[in-house]
């Protein structure tokens, strides 16, 4: 008589490719201006497979290994994944690194979101002074650093899951028949969530690099928030 113990195992296996290409320059005029310039390509795919076992009739309760079970059952098989594609160019100067400046554009694509919405733009601007290498400031020797930054720029977020704006079905009962449900309506126009955000700083040392303080001003905005509603049936 074979014991009536049931064994149950899981398999996940998550995947990752991501490929990376990118082309930068750098130059220099007149010994004061400095140039460089770069830009981006890249692609990123991830993919996850699940798969659970059970199994039942083993020869004995000290090995309950499903590949040794009489009968063996599949009770989950998914099969999921996403890609993001991504392109970004990106320029900074800087002026006997006394001034400078940075502007950075970028355009991601993501598998996750509607025909209509899937890819997003976005920048960032940024500009540096460093005051204490201008020459009306040589007559400050208790200082020996000081420099103010900012800088504004957006990002994205696509975080939500595999599949949020697909038409997606699910199996259920009406009067005791079997039939399929919407289990998500589709949605061609979700998109990234977007965050905007501003940074104010300044930076200073002070006798003989004793003293060194830094003063920053942080905001952030997000809009397009991406939340998930429960669908209610009547």
């Amino acid at each position: 008589i074979m014991p009536s113990l049931v064994g149950s195992e899981m398999c996940i296996r998550d995947s990752l490719y991501r490929v990376t290409n990118s082309l930068s320059y750098i130059t220099k005029i007149n010994e004061n201006h400095n140039l460089s310039f770069l830009v981006l390509q890249e692609f990123e795919e991830r993919r996850r497979r699940i798969i659970q076992l059970t199994g039942t009739g083993f020869i004995t309760d000290d090995i309950t290994n499903v590949g040794g079970a009489t009968t063996q059952v599949v009770n989950l098989a998914t099969r999921s994944g996403s890609i993001i594609t991504g392109y970004l160019g990106s320029m900074a100067y800087d002026y006997k690194g006394k001034y400078l400046f940075e502007a950075t554009g970028r355009i991601d694509g993501s598998s996750r979101f509607g025909s209509n919405k899937r890819y997003g733009k976005f920048w960032s601007v940024a500009g540096g002074w460093t005051i204490s290498k201008e020459d009306f400031f040589e007559d400050v020797s208790f200082v020996d650093f000081l420099s103010l930054r900012a800088s504004i720029g957006t990002s994205g977020n696509d975080r939500l899951g595999n599949f949020p704006s697909l038409g997606l079905f699910a199996p259920g009962q009406f009067g005791g028949v079997t039939n399929v449900v919407i289990a998500q309506p589709s949605n061609n126009n979700l998109g990234f969530e977007k965050t905007q955000t501003i940074d104010f700083g300044l930076k200073t040392a002070i006798l003989d690099n004793k003293v060194n303080i830094a003063v920053s001003y942080f905001e952030r905005e997000t809009t397009d928030l991406l939340l998930a509603l429960s669908l209610i049936h009547i």
